[in-house]
């Protein structure tokens, strides 16, 4: 969306914002930070200050933290 549009909203309507914080990890390397930044706005009508971050490239291994449940937001920060 263009900086500076305008938000399409219906008289009476309520609003509300969403805060997101996660990570994501592309395993097999097919997408980059504009990827994903394309794929969020597309399904919502705007995004406000979104930041997408990429780690520089590092090799996966099916033993590292990422792919098991219970990784850790230390074991994702690692990769910055």
């Amino acid at each position: 969306m263009p900086q500076g549009a305008a938000i399409r909203h219906l008289e009476d309507e309520m609003a509300r914002t969403f805060k997101i914080t996660g990570y994501l990890v592309d395993a097999n390397d097919n997408y980059d930070a504009e990827d994903i930044e394309g794929t969020i706005e597309h399904y919502t009508d705007l995004i406000a200050n979104l930041k997408i971050v990429a780690s520089s490239e590092w090799k996966w291994d099916d033993d590292c933290p990422e792919n098991f449940e219970g990784c850790t937001v230390e074991d994702y920060e690692r990769r910055f």
